[in-house]
């Protein structure tokens, strides 16, 4: 593996890692603040997170003997929705300014796993936004959590599905059997 996406894969996979702790943090907030299903949606983000950073270690292990620290990571504890906030701005930031030009790296120096590894990250974080955007737009209008149905996970690439998993997942093509519910 070149250099450059050696390094790119090391810092996605700080990135990746920081996330999944910290929507494990913001799941206990929102079980604390009595939002159970904001709570199971941010363990299914941590989920789809640790095995985004899985497939990442895996990939550049022998390139992880000094990993960077990726300092765009944060930890608040604010409210809930502030945490719904933060998670789709950091998420729509990590596409932008991590995934997406590690994946233009891989790219150019013809590095064929990382793409798939790097575009799977990029799919998975789109899906987290395009997950937290309805619920910040019924929290906006009520002063409880709305109703969040069943989430499902891809247990082999971290895809979120919401009330009932696809038959292929559409971001690795796994059947559905391969997909967990969150509880």
């Amino acid at each position: 593996m070149r250099d450059a996406t050696a390094r790119c894969l090391r810092d996605a996979f700080c990135s990746e890692s920081m996330s999944h702790v910290r929507y494990l943090i913001f799941a206990g907030h929102a079980q604390d603040e009595a939002f159970p299903g904001t709570s199971r949606l941010f363990r299914a983000f941590a989920l789809a997170k640790y095995l985004r950073a899985s497939e990442l270690y895996f990939l550049s292990r022998d390139m992880l003997e000094n990993p960077a620290v990726n300092a765009n990571s944060y930890f608040i504890l604010e409210r809930t929705i502030d945490h719904l906030i933060k998670a789709k701005d950091m998420e729509a930031l990590s596409v932008k300014e991590v995934f997406e030009p590690y994946y233009a790296v891989a790219s150019s120096e013809a590095e064929s796993a990382a793409m798939k590894c790097l575009d799977k990250s990029i799919m998975i974080s789109r899906i987290i936004v395009n997950t937290i955007d309805p619920l910040l737009q019924q929290l906006k209008h009520m002063d409880e959590e709305p109703s969040i149905g069943d989430i499902y996970l891809c247990s082999i690439c971290g895809f979120i599905a919401l009330d009932q998993p696809p038959e292929a997942c559409p971001c690795c093509n796994s059947s559905a059997e391969n997909y967990i519910l969150v509880v």
